[in-house]
């Protein structure tokens, strides 16, 4: 009885235990890793995965495109810079910045307000003469439409020159006439005496030189006497006073006849 059992055990084993000893336990086919667009994300994970600049983790940006694949269209984008703007003067505080897509309501672009508690303190404010920088150029006064004009004065003779500077208050080495011809000589300016000189100098500034000039000094004068007959004697009779002689006028008055060349004082016998 033993032996049938073995034998039956020997004919019967192969089929009993065969699939088991030679197979073993079967193995689950691998899956492939796919990335269509290169991006480094499997496209089973990517919500763009023909757009290789989206996948999770990707830099969100400003144009209304959900790159970080995280289903927020521009959330977390860096943006522009939007200033807080509590006086509503369309000039933001440069303090109090945040950065967004879009500007919020109650934010501008445009941060450059030195006063954002004052609606009339701006960029684009018209300096006055207030004690304030209106225009927020740093400076208090400078300029305002309501100020003086005050020139400067290089020769300290009390009149300017160029272009002037307006302010609400006199300013150091500034003076209020800009008339001054010559800023580089104090000897020249509207108040300052015309002379005769052999430069024809202005110096009253009134445009006129010399004899052009009526108001020229006197003592500055020149005397001559015309000499009609060219002989470099003048006609004691006709004696002029100008800064430069006039043509046809000599410096001396001693012809005794102004109608003959050959003739005058000091000629012998000429004139006795």
């Amino acid at each position: 009885m033993v032996l049938v059992l073995l034998v039956l055990l020997v004919l019967f084993f192969p089929v009993l235990f065969g699939s088991c000893l030679g197979h073993g336990v079967p193995r689950q086919p691998e899956i492939p890793f796919v990335d269509t667009d290169g991006d480094g994300v499997e496209d089973s994970a990517d919500c763009a995965p023909e757009d290789a600049s989206i996948y999770p983790g990707a830099e969100e940006l400003c144009d209304d495109i959900d790159q970080d694949c995280d289903g927020n269209v521009d959330w977390g984008a860096i943006g522009d810079p939007s200033y807080y703007d509590r006086d509503g003067d369309g000039f933001g505080d440069p303090t109090m910045v945040i950065y967004t897509c879009l500007v919020p309501e109650g934010y501008v672009s445009e941060g450059t307000d030195c006063d954002d508690h004052n609606a009339a303190i701006s960029p684009f404010a018209t300096e006055v003469c207030d004690g304030l920088d209106n225009d927020c150029e740093g400076t208090i006064d400078l300029n305002a439409t309501d100020g003086g004009s005050w020139y400067t004065d290089l020769d300290l003779d009390g009149y300017g020159a160029g272009e002037p500077v307006v302010s609400c208050g006199l300013l150091a080495d500034r003076v209020a006439n800009g008339d001054d011809c010559d800023d580089n000589n104090a000897t020249i300016n509207p108040l300052a005496t015309e002379v005769c000189d052999p430069l024809n100098v202005d110096e009253d500034c009134n445009g006129l030189v010399d004899d052009a000039d009526w108001s020229a000094d006197p003592a500055t004068w020149t005397s001559s006497w015309v000499d009609a007959d060219g002989d470099g004697y003048g006609d004691p009779a006709l004696q002029l006073w100008t800064c430069d002689i006039p043509v046809g006028c000599v410096t001396n008055g001693s012809d005794c006849d102004d109608t003959d060349p050959a003739r005058w004082v000091g000629d012998p016998g000429a004139c006795e």
